[in-house]
């Protein structure tokens, strides 16, 4: 099993309207590859953070499902959005395999 996050950084002021955000666009991503992204945020730690976790079968399927997306134009500008919600920069993604 492979695990997909992308985790980003916003601010007080921007954080209700960031997660509105992170649920649209993993929805849209849902519609598209039929993967259920989950919307996560910390408990402890930093504050104001957010992410999205996917999992897929194989980094073949991840592959498919990135291509897919990228792939999308409403996808893209819904992506290029991301700067009103999110410091620029802060966004790190990380691919996890089962053990």
């Amino acid at each position: 099993m492979i695990t997909f996050t992308k985790t980003a950084n916003t601010d007080g002021a921007r954080f209700e309207a960031a997660l509105v955000y992170a649920r649209e666009i993993a929805a849209h991503g849902k519609t598209l590859t039929g993967i259920d992204t989950r919307i996560e945020m910390p408990i402890g730690g930093p504050s104001y953070r957010l992410r999205w976790v996917s999992q897929y079968q194989s980094l073949a399927a991840l592959e498919r499902a990135i291509t897919k997306l990228l792939s999308d134009r409403k996808y893209m500008d819904m992506a290029a959005k991301a700067p009103n919600y999110f410091v620029p920069g802060s966004a790190t993604d990380e691919v996890w395999t089962s053990v």
